[in-house]
């Protein structure tokens, strides 16, 4: 048997060989079950099951706490840290900002669209910023990230699926960020370089703590405009 033909554990230092034993006899993978429970705790002590998630288990101050914590693109950028929330906040004041541009054609629009930005990850919050190959590689995943997406949309008042303009926006941020965040591929591959066009936008890094507070300023000031009585219950 050629060193290619062995199976995978035998390619490896015997010390490492306990870990990587083969599956016992009879072993079907194709036979496990996926999970029917998955609940997790948040910030705030609420407890959410991503299999059945219910919006009196979700609060807007977990929302804005754990984006602000979670880290794009898996954590390999040069900046101590890049959150979720930043990235949100970025999309929502570029609208507020250059809604004219964008050829969007009144301000009570743009506030929409604005919170709309703000608001397309907020699923992340109870199922992390999980990178695009995994996704696809358990689509169970993401039909439960998908009804967990549904259930905050309702409670909060998004759309989803995200409108079009905003799947726009957050490609164009994508070429910032990876100007901004990440190094050249040690391989050679272009993989960080982007064919869309950029927003131009300033990639800080801001802290944790200074994430979440903006994150949670952006959102009183817009759901402030389109959901006042709701916001006062809130907060």
């Amino acid at each position: 048997m050629s060193v290619s033909e062995q199976p995978m554990y035998l390619n490896v230092p015997e010390r490492m060989r306990d870990s990587m034993m083969p599956p016992p006899p009879g072993f079907d993978p194709n036979a496990v079950t996926f999970l029917k429970s998955f609940v997790s705790q948040t910030y705030t002590g609420l407890t959410l099951d991503i299999m059945n998630p219910r919006p009196e288990d979700m609060s807007i101050l977990d929302v804005a706490h754990h984006l602000a914590r979670i880290t794009r693109y898996g954590g390999a950028i040069r900046p101590e840290h890049y959150s979720v929330a930043e990235h949100s906040w970025i999309m929502a004041w570029f609208i507020l900002n250059y809604w004219q541009e964008l050829g969007i054609t009144t301000p009570a629009k743009a506030t929409v669209l604005a919170y709309e930005a703000l608001m397309h990850d907020v699923g992340e919050t109870w199922y992390g910023d999980i990178r695009a190959p995994l996704k696809k590689a358990f689509p169970e995943f993401k039909k439960c990230a998908k009804l967990t997406d549904e259930v905050a949309a309702i409670k909060w008042g998004f759309t989803i699926p995200t409108p079009k303009l905003i799947d726009q926006i957050d490609k164009r941020i994508v070429a910032d960020e990876k100007k901004a965040l990440l190094n050249p591929l040690a391989n050679g591959n272009e993989w960080a370089q982007c064919d869309t066009e950029p927003l131009g936008v300033a990639i800080i890094g801001w802290s944790p703590t200074v994430a979440e507070h903006k994150w949670l300023d952006m959102y009183g000031t817009l759901a402030g405009r389109l959901f006042p009585d709701r916001l006062r219950e809130e907060f």
